[in-house]
């Protein structure tokens, strides 16, 4: 965790130092994701989601969208990530649904009809939300002990909601 908020830091002091000179494009974009497999689609099983995570990490990091934090359940997957300035967020998504379904019909037989749904959520966190995000999304699994996958997402709208009424 204390990694992750000195790389927030020291980006915030590039951003700083970059504003006197903007001869270049600079970004700060903290984006928690949530999207969902297809309903006739397999689940991801168990043994194969930390390397699924794995996988998203390593592709992440080639499109200069660095991962904070990963996690989810068999059936949805949400991502912390700091957005890079060369991708919308649906390209990013797009990218990201495409390589990851490609490579898990790879890994094995059972995944032979996985797809991801066509919708995702996309959620903007400023940086003193970024811990608590991160936390949220490594305890997925307490959370659907209580809550549904509808349940979540309808939750997580209602939290957006009340912030931005709180800033009207």
């Amino acid at each position: 965790m204390k990694n992750i908020v000195k790389r927030v830091k020291m980006i915030i002091f590039a951003l700083y130092k970059a504003s006197y000179n903007m001869g270049q494009s600079i970004s700060q974009l903290y984006v928690h994701l949530v999207f969902h497999i297809a309903y006739n689609s397999p689940k991801i099983q168990g043994e194969d989601i930390n390397r699924l995570y794995h996988y998203i990490n390593n592709y992440t990091d080639s499109l200069r969208c660095p991962i904070l934090a990963i996690g989810g359940m068999p059936d949805h997957i949400h991502i912390l990530l700091n957005l890079g300035k060369d991708l919308s967020i649906s390209e990013f998504v797009r990218n990201i649904k495409a390589n990851t379904s490609r490579w898990l019909k790879t890994i094995h037989p059972h995944y032979r009809l996985f797809s991801w749904q066509n919708g995702y959520g996309a959620f903007s966190v400023s940086p003193s939300g970024i811990e608590r995000t991160i936390k949220y999304i490594r305890n997925q699994h307490e959370h659907h002990r209580y809550r549904t996958m509808e349940e979540e997402i309808k939750w997580l709208l209602e939290c957006c909601n009340n912030h931005i009424s709180k800033i009207k």
